[in-house]
């Protein structure tokens, strides 16, 4: 079973920031989300599609 931790930014982040978390969680499939929306409560719909579980 893969391991994966998921790293939603903050306003004005993007999804590249994720890559600081992957020295802290070896082992886990570090991803990072980009969203348009003024947040992430907003931007669920963006996320439809590309979140399978």
């Amino acid at each position: 079973m893969r391991q994966l931790v998921l790293y939603i930014h903050g306003k004005g982040g993007n999804a590249m920031e994720a890559d600081h978390y992957k020295t802290l969680f070896a082992g886990y499939d570090v991803v990072g989300l980009d969203y348009h929306a003024d947040n992430p409560w907003e931007a669920i719909n963006e996320f439809n599609g590309h979140i399978h579980c």
